[in-house]
């Protein structure tokens, strides 16, 4: 049975990924930041839930300690927006920073604390969720300050 590893997995697309995942037969380890959601409402002896904080290295190391299993699909789905600013003089550097730290970093410190469980024989698949507002090519209509540099961030990993 294969294994996936699913960030922000407990709404949106992060919970439908754990559906369809489950629905075509692997086990779902499924990390959820506050409230599980829809996840609640799956009963699915292959899903596996944990609370996971991507901004936190001891909630990562804990979420990594409860895979038992390799890991052959990791989908780095958690992430927040930061639809606060209206114009560049409104960015709050707190925030910012967290957005970044969320939505660039967290990825990349799920992927060093699963890098032992992916095996490099068979090809683990590693999934970052971005965004076009990453994109340099799409940068015309400003706004979204923080979110559009986190995903550029997020691409160039």
């Amino acid at each position: 049975m294969k294994t996936a590893v699913i960030t922000g997995a407990s709404r949106g697309i992060g919970s439908e990924f754990v559906v369809r995942l489950l629905d075509n037969g692997w086990r779902v380890y499924a990390g959820y930041r506050q409230d599980m959601h829809r996840l609640d409402l799956l009963a699915n002896e292959n899903l596996f839930t944990c609370q996971l904080d991507v901004t936190d290295n001891a909630s990562i190391t804990a979420f990594a300690n409860t895979i038992e299993h390799r890991v052959d699909l990791l989908i780095n789905n958690a992430g927040v927006p930061d639809g606060r600013w209206r114009n560049i003089k409104e960015i709050d550097d707190e925030w910012a920073l967290d957005v970044i730290n969320i939505n660039s970093i967290g990825p990349v410190r799920l992927v060093r604390s699963l890098y032992d469980k992916m095996s490099s024989e068979n090809l683990s698949t590693v999934v970052m969720i971005s965004s076009l507002m990453g994109s340099i090519d799409d940068c015309h209509s400003g706004r979204s300050y923080a979110y559009r540099a986190s995903k550029t961030a997020l691409n160039m990993f």
